[in-house]
């Protein structure tokens, strides 16, 4: 389920969705050795994600912006090209507020917010 943004641009997540962050992380962390190019480590590096709960897009913009000049955009799941590419047109990488359920650990259809900071925002 996608989440909105307070008033402040906080996203509120469940215990549930955080454990799924750092269960998907740790995953990650093994099989990042000696299969990602170096590129990718710096900006993981740079990124320095929260190891127990999802970060919010404000903390991913302040280093995409510093570094790229970019920002995130927070949008509630798949969304049409047009609205994709007019996105990325004014440097705003969409990713959406939701994160896939335990049941859907390996493979989920669309791309969620551990796909998108992850495996997109590194590079």
């Amino acid at each position: 389920m996608s989440h909105q943004p307070d008033s402040h641009g906080h996203i509120h997540y469940s215990d549930d969705e955080n454990g799924m962050w750092q269960a998907l992380l740790e995953r990650q962390a093994e099989q990042i050795p000696n299969r990602a190019c170096p590129a990718y480590l710096d900006g993981l590096k740079k990124l320095n994600l929260p190891a127990t709960r999802i970060p919010q897009l404000h903390d991913i913009d302040e280093v995409l912006q510093a570094t790229t000049g970019w920002q995130t955009a927070a949008v509630p799941a798949l969304i049409s090209f047009g609205k994709f590419f007019k996105l990325l047109a004014n440097k705003s990488f969409p990713v959406a507020t939701f994160i896939r359920r335990f049941d859907d650990m390996d493979y989920i259809e669309e791309p969620d917010i551990f796909h998108e900071i992850v495996g997109h925002c590194p590079l």
